[in-house]
């Protein structure tokens, strides 16, 4: 080999290197989705107050169970493929419900922008309340979107 060939694969070389460099570190600072275990946080300014739905003063039954018992017919159930069951619900204003994660694997459920961790098998109550009715809400379940909707009447 003479040195004009020594050199280019040389510049061959580091070129190589220096994409992979490159590349490593691009895909290392991204993080997937599915291992996002807090809630982000997202600040929005606007005239009224958006509705929220809430945990705070809703008591937790202790057991799957008596959760069922009691809101059976106010239930939220997310599949493993997060789909949502039933897909379209209506309730009063002030109406506690149940979200019921019927998959082993940990989801975060939105309603309205509010981010719930549910554990695999796990479940929550919550309490929809709005000032402004009727409002429809969006539920998400992980990166799935829009897979229920709640209206809230009066």
């Amino acid at each position: 080999m003479d040195n004009k060939q020594i050199r280019n694969v040389i510049i061959g070389l580091v070129v190589v290197v220096a994409l992979a460099v490159v590349l490593r570190g691009r895909g290392a600072s991204e993080e997937p989705a599915e291992t996002t275990a807090t809630p982000s946080v997202s600040v929005s300014v606007s005239a009224t107050p958006v509705p929220k739905a809430t945990t705070a003063g809703v008591p937790q039954p202790k057991t799957y169970g008596d959760a069922v018992e009691k809101y059976g017919n106010n239930r939220i159930q997310f599949d493993m493929y997060c789909q949502a069951n039933p897909a379209n619900n209506t309730y009063k204003n002030g109406t506690s419900i149940m979200l019921d994660n019927r998959s082993g694997d940990a989801r975060i459920i939105s309603v309205n922008w509010v981010q719930y961790a549910l554990s695999g098998y796990g479940w929550k109550i919550i309490m929809l309340s709005s000032k402004v009715l009727p409002a429809t809400w969006a539920v998400d379940c992980g990166s799935a979107r829009n897979v229920s909707k709640i209206l809230i009447q009066q």
